[in-house]
């Protein structure tokens, strides 16, 4: 669980290691530091939301970073792979 910046943002400089990271099969979903609300700003740029999800990290919605680490090890520890991660993470998080 990569615990973003606000509506799920991260810095430029880390987009090279989360495609590396994901590339070599590591699951990573996207939670907020911030102490409410959920991640899913939708800005254009890379590192934001929309350019994480391209990537393939879903979105926490409203759980945050504890929360989103139990569910995903729940998923992970049930034998889901990726694009039933990805499906199940939806209904899980309503995004």
């Amino acid at each position: 669980v990569l615990e973003t910046l606000g509506g799920g943002r991260v810095p430029l400089t880390w987009m090279d290691p989360l495609v590396k990271a994901i590339g070599d099969g590591v699951t990573i979903v996207t939670a907020s530091r911030c102490p409410q609300g959920r991640v899913g700003d939708n800005y254009g740029y890379t590192g934001a939301q929309a350019s994480l999800r391209a990537l393939g990290c879903p979105p926490a919605g409203c759980l945050n970073g504890q929360k989103a680490r139990i569910a995903l090890m729940v998923a992970l520890g049930a034998g889901l792979q990726r694009d039933d991660l990805q499906a199940a993470w939806r209904h899980v998080t309503g995004q």
